[in-house]
């Protein structure tokens, strides 16, 4: 189900078909205060993207300027690709913290969350997930009616 962001946390969208559409199968506008994120909601999910995507890039960069340095001012050798793979995965665990930071936050204004944010997690992409499938399933009915 479609969620929008109210003071008072998440509802269930009530869409509301705003005049014809342009074009034959366009789907009409959405209003303007539809799907809004609060500024709070918002600043929450920065704050834990910062932490979780943050930290695991600068230990890339780190390790990387760290080889660099051993390398050229103390001659340590290393394995190239030991050194590419590392940074690799400390740039893919960024991009993982990313969208944990994102999934983790609460999406209620009123609520903080926990420290960690697993069950804000969990909540969250049960959310997703279930708007995922909604979707699909519109779009399933949308082109069997198409069809015949």
């Amino acid at each position: 189900r479609p969620f929008i962001f109210q003071e008072d946390g998440p509802k269930e969208r009530k869409v509301q078909k705003v005049g014809k559409p342009s074009r034959q199968g366009a789907p009409p506008p959405i209003p303007e205060e539809a799907g809004v994120l609060p500024q709070v909601v918002a600043d929450r999910m920065l704050n834990r993207m910062l932490t979780f995507a943050g930290i695991p890039l600068f230990l890339g960069i780190l390790l990387f300027v760290s080889s660099f340095v051993l390398a050229y001012k103390y001659d340590v050798r290393f394995i190239p690709t030991v050194v590419a793979n590392a940074t690799l995965l400390t740039v893919f665990t960024s991009f993982a913290g990313l969208t944990y930071g994102i999934f983790s936050a609460s999406w209620d204004v009123k609520d903080e969350g926990s420290r960690l944010g697993l069950v804000e997690a969990r909540r969250n992409l049960l959310r997703a997930y279930d708007a995922v499938v909604t979707n699909r399933d519109k779009e399933k009915r949308n082109d069997e009616r198409g069809r015949s």
